[in-house]
């Protein structure tokens, strides 16, 4: 039997797990052609591209990667959570991650290591001819089978490389192609040996900057401490204009909404909406910085904190302060403990808390003999 808030599908961990690396080989095939050919500069993601395509010897830092598959992350788990349940979410989003993980690694090496069998040098052979002999074709890095259903397969043949740019594993000292691989590919170009090599001297035309090392360390301290004690405040403003109780701002509805809807803590869930959030500004070409980072991985712990504070004033001051809205708040069954916790912004305090005051009237006893007489 299916647990409730799972699909009878949805049962087969292990099936959860293919079927995230089959995801992402699509997703692989999608990003790399709509998100950083198509996009053509605009965005990140192509920009990064597009560097890498200039440069066949730069790769994205690992603060970059890491940073899309926290974002891959935050977008897909809840998503398969609430069609499947935690556990086969779960099981998918670490197929899905491990299998992007698996793709870096695949790509780097078809730059950097020689073939060892006939899929690495279909790989190679096929990236190569997408690097330099047809950029809107062969976007599949890891299969061909998107290309293939996308319509945007070549056969690459030989693949013309310029020399300057050829892999160490494809050309010999003398810079050209190895015996092994002269099936798959050709080199032009002048030879390294024989082209003058210019190297500017430090400072030639050049106007260093001047720094200073006690005023850059100086200037860093203060923009640190300016980055914690803004998003503190930002964090205490929103929660105290919450306590008008007019409704959830946007931001604040949808992170109550994943917390009730997944189960997680507070500061969890603020930090993983925080860090999606940042992930998805920089896949549209928002600017990203240390600081983007540092308050998505923070905010939702400041969050938490500024939570329990004003909990813990706002019960002090309803527990002095009792008035008849607030017995009808506890008659009504809304007092829950927590701020926020039933829409409304302040718990109602319980009636065990709650001194009577003193009355005239005195309770009626009843007694027997004189009831009888």
């Amino acid at each position: 039997m299916c647990q409730p808030g799972r699909v009878g599908a949805f049962d087969s961990r292990l099936g959860a797990v293919v079927a995230g690396a089959l995801t992402w080989t699509a997703a692989e095939y999608g990003l790399h052609r709509f998100a950083m050919h198509e996009m053509r500069g605009r965005g990140l993601p192509s920009v990064e591209h597009l560097r890498h395509h200039a440069d066949v010897t730069y790769f994205s830092p690992a603060s970059k990667k890491l940073a899309s598959a926290a974002g891959t992350t935050v977008v897909v788990y809840p998503v398969m959570a609430a069609i499947a349940g935690r556990r086969w979410a779960g099981s998918f989003t670490a197929g899905m991650i491990g299998m992007y993980f698996g793709y870096e690694v695949a790509h780097r090496r078809t730059h950097t290591h020689a073939p060892r069998n006939r899929y690495g040098r279909w790989a190679r052979r096929s990236h190569m001819h997408h690097h330099f002999g047809a950029p809107m074709r062969n976007f599949g890095v890891t299969s061909m089978a998107w290309d293939r259903l996308g319509g945007t397969y070549d056969e690459p043949g030989v693949v013309t490389i310029p020399r300057r740019m050829a892999p160490v594993w494809m050309v010999d000292d003398s810079g050209e192609v190895r015996p092994e691989f002269a099936g798959d590919y050709e080199v032009k170009g002048v030879r390294s040996a024989d082209a003058q090599a210019v190297q500017a001297r430090p400072g030639d035309g050049v106007r260093q900057p001047r720094t200073g090392r006690l005023s850059t360390r100086f200037r860093t301290s203060v923009r640190v401490r300016c980055e914690f004690t803004g998003a503190g405040m930002a964090v205490y403003g929103y929660l105290v204009t919450a306590l008008t109780d007019l409704g959830n701002g946007p931001l604040f509805a949808v992170q109550d909404g994943l917390q009730r809807r997944l189960g997680w803590s507070l500061g969890v869930t603020a930090t993983v909406l925080g860090l999606g959030m940042a992930c998805t500004g920089a896949l549209l070409g928002g600017r990203v910085g240390v600081g983007t980072v540092v308050t998505g991985a923070t905010v939702g712990h400041l969050f938490a904190f500024w939570r329990r504070v004003l909990d813990r004033f706002v019960r002090s001051s309803s527990s002095a302060h009792v008035d008849g809205n607030t017995r009808g708040d506890s008659e009504r069954g809304t007092d829950e403990p927590g701020l926020f916790a039933s829409g409304r912004c302040y718990p109602a305090p319980e009636l065990s808390t709650i001194t009577p005051s003193t009355t005239s009237a005195t309770p009626a006893t009843f007694d027997p003999v004189s009831d009888s007489s």
